[in-house]
């Protein structure tokens, strides 16, 4: 009796740290980050304004890089009018507060922070120490700008007395970023009313935020430059005709996205 009594004993130890010894390997969920990789447009308000910027960023894993442009304030040009990247580096919590800092770009170095919250940058701030810029501070503001996959149709109105209007209808596609941060479209244009111009290619393009520039070139070699700003589905902004059979033109365009049928 005794006997089994140590073995009944014995086996219900047993079981009883079968129950006790659990399985301690658990699955960690990672934390998860805002998206913020792409295209943004920002805006930097000082007294009496504010300067229009345009961005690349992207996040990996809470760790934030990219350039961006400022393109309204002469600090930030080279000496033949280009655009000086701003190189930024960072950091966006789970919670979508952003911390950035640039290298020192013509001895200035820009500071950026803020909260991500829907494709939104707000409640920003940024200020700028050194070089020409030295002192510029103030609130922050930008957005998520949608890809310039589009059709485009539109208008050229010449300003200078030369020429006659035309339309266009512009089919692109965005790629990008490249080594730099801009982004860029390809595409086809077809134009109507403009005898030198009739259709072409896109050869050249530079986009960032919001600003918007690109080049169409036809079987002649004559060109089509334009560009501007993307406000609510339109660009607005100006263009210049040059080439070996055309009358070089400039004036003001205006391409709005086509609506999905």
């Amino acid at each position: 009796m005794r006997r089994f009594s140590r073995i009944l004993f014995a086996s219900f130890a047993v079981f009883l740290s079968g129950c006790i010894s659990t399985n301690t390997n658990t699955t960690s969920i990672p934390p998860s980050y805002p998206t913020l990789t792409g295209n943004w447009e920002l805006s930097l308000y000082a007294l009496g304004g504010y300067y229009g910027a345009g961005a690349y960023l992207t996040n990996t894993n809470g760790s934030v890089s990219g350039s961006i442009y400022i393109l309204d304030s002469g600090c930030y040009l080279t000496a033949d009018n280009q655009w000086m990247p701003i190189p930024v580096t960072g950091t966006v919590s789970t919670a979508g507060v952003l911390s950035l800092t640039s290298s020192a770009v013509a001895g200035q170095v820009l500071s950026l922070s803020g909260t991500f919250t829907n494709v939104n940058l707000v409640e920003g701030k940024y200020s700028i120490t050194g070089g020409c810029a030295n002192g510029y501070e103030g609130a922050a503001s930008g957005y998520m700008v949608l890809p310039y996959s589009n059709t485009y149709k539109g208008s050229f109105e010449p300003t200078d007395g030369v020429g006659t209007p035309f339309t266009a209808t512009i089919i692109t596609t965005q790629s990008g970023p490249d080594a730099d941060g801009f982004y860029h479209v390809t595409g086809t244009a077809n134009f109507t009313g403009n005898p030198c111009m009739t259709s072409g290619t896109i050869t050249s393009s530079t986009i960032t935020g919001m600003s918007f520039d690109a080049t169409i070139t036809n079987n002649a070699g004559n060109q089509i430059n334009f560009g501007g700003y993307l406000t609510y589905g339109s660009i607005i902004g100006s263009y210049e005709i040059w080439g070996s059979t055309c009358t070089v033109s400039i004036g003001n365009d205006l391409l709005s996205v086509v609506a999905e049928q």
